[in-house]
């Protein structure tokens, strides 16, 4: 979960990017740019920001059904969650 990495190291996100290294694709999504994981970044920051329009709409264009999304995202939190706290 590094969509709100720029939030927990006090940095603008092409900064903490720097700190992390993720791939270019990555990268990409995370700055706003189109890569091929923007639609799952939209997405995770919809969720992040109670925007449900937002996120069913991204939700709506996996290949997947929104209740397994759903249920990956929450996984994912908590592992962030608990990462964190460790």
């Amino acid at each position: 979960m590094l969509s709100r990495l720029d939030a927990l190291l006090d940095r603008r996100m092409a900064d903490a990017l720097d700190e992390v290294s993720p791939s270019a694709d990555v990268r990409g999504a995370l700055l706003e740019l189109e890569s091929p994981f923007s639609l799952v970044c939209r997405t995770a920051r919809a969720f992040e920001g109670a925007q449900w329009g937002v996120a069913d709409e991204g939700v709506g264009r996996f290949p997947t059904n929104g209740a397994s999304i759903a249920s990956l995202y929450h996984e994912a939190r908590a592992w962030t969650d608990e990462t964190f706290r460790a």
